[in-house]
């Protein structure tokens, strides 16, 4: 078993109508225990409110998994992905595509 942090990555996937600065002080904590944190956005949940409503209903759950897939494979190791809500379904489509070190569902 792996030791907790010693610079692991770790993916931090958000819920519906958030964006990857809901971790805050969740992500903070985890750097101070050495991992690489990682929190993407899904695409259009960093735009103003309006802008995300009006774009978000042309994006697809396979296009947040492609994503999500591409940012994985830009680490230099598999990370943990920690889903929340919708984060963890995407989270699982992504890891059926790539290898990841392990899944945690909040």
């Amino acid at each position: 078993m792996k030791e907790m942090g010693l610079n692991r990555e770790i993916v931090l996937i958000h819920e519906t109508w958030c964006d990857g600065n809901v971790w805050g002080e969740f992500a903070t904590g985890l750097r101070q225990m050495e991992y690489t944190v990682h929190t993407p956005s899904f695409r259009y949940h960093d735009l103003p409110y309006q802008d995300c409503l009006n774009k978000v209903g042309t994006v697809t759950l396979q296009d947040y998994r492609d994503d999500l897939v591409a940012l994985i494979e830009s680490l230099n190791q598999p990370p943990l992905l920690l889903g929340h809500s919708l984060g963890f379904l995407v989270a699982q489509m992504a890891a059926k595509k790539i290898e990841i070190d392990g899944m945690i569902f909040m």
